[in-house]
Formats: structure tokens, sequence, C-alpha cells
């Protein structure tokens, strides 16, 4: 069975944890998700290639995923506003389009999921879809919310508008 190519991207990655951050195989492989083998192999050639222990530094420094996903739980913050912080510190930065593309990137190379089973009908879940919608046409001032609800293994979802969060309003 055939293995896949690294991308260009990977083998530059490869190179800058080997030889200007001094990571081991075990970590560069770790870190990239592949073999400890094709770290080997990628730096092998590069050397064959002529490439010393130094790999030509990205011009712009890369965003931070970590620090933008953690960043982006926080009530109110967006990717806009992520990558104004980002320009601050890195006033040569990536353009916005990119700096999400990278993001974007990271995001997909984690492959999270989480499966639950359900029986049909078996369970109700209620969500509080973020902050309060402003709405100052109204008189009401108690401050609407915006709830989702979904029955389980089904695919019925109803958003439902709802005022103070009484008793009463606990019931659906």
């Amino acid at each position: 069975m055939e293995t896949e190519r690294l991308s260009m991207r990977k083998i530059r990655e490869i190179l800058r944890l080997k030889w200007a951050v001094g990571r081991s195989h075990r970590e560069v492989a770790a870190s990239l998700g592949i073999s400890v083998g094709a770290v080997s192999v990628a730096e092998q050639r590069a050397r064959e290639a002529g490439y010393g222990t130094t790999v030509a530094q990205h011009r712009r420094p890369l965003p931070d995923p970590i620090w933008i996903h953690t960043e982006r739980k926080k009530p109110g913050v967006t990717l806009e506003l992520l990558h104004h912080e980002y320009l601050k510190q890195h006033p040569g930065g990536y353009a916005y389009s990119q700096f999400c593309e990278h993001y974007r990137r990271w995001c997909q190379d984690r492959r999270l999921s989480m499966r639950q089973v359900h029986r049909a009908g078996e369970k109700l879940f209620v969500d509080f879809a973020g902050q309060k919608p402003d709405d100052s046409r109204s008189r009401d001032r108690r401050g609407a919310r915006v709830r989702a609800v979904r029955r389980g293994a089904r695919r019925l979802q109803l958003h439902l508008r709802r005022g103070h969060r009484h008793s009463a309003d606990r019931r659906l």
C-alpha cells in the first residue's frame, strides 16, 4: 500500500521544528500527526538536496491557533478582533483571510467529534444561545433570551425567544 505524500508546507514545518526549534523526531511526528519514519525521511532528503541545518524562516509570524481557540470561547470575541490584536503584536503579519485560513486548517487537523447515541424522543435538549438580543424598541426591559430546543435522535429544531427566566419559562 502506497503512503500519502507530504505537502511542501508539512516538509517545511518538519525542517523548521527539527533544525530551528531543535525538537526530536518523536516530538515533531506527534505535533504534525505523522510517523517518525516520515520525519526521518524528510530530514534525510533535505540534507541530500544540500540544505543545511538552517531553514528559511517565515517572513511573517504565524498566528497561534491555540491562543485564537481559547480567546474565541470568551463572549463577544470574534476572529476579526483577534486578527486586530495579532496585527498589533506583529505589524507585518498575515492579512485577515490568511489569518482565518491558518486557524481553519488547524481546526480541521484536530478532527474532534463527540458521538452520542439517543433513542428517538427519549431526551429534549435546551440551550441558551449566547447573549441577550438587543431589542431597544420593546417596552419589556426584562431581557429576552433565545433558546434552541432539539429532540434527541431527530432533526427537529425549534428556536424560542423567551422573557425572564422564571419557573414558568422552564416548562416548554
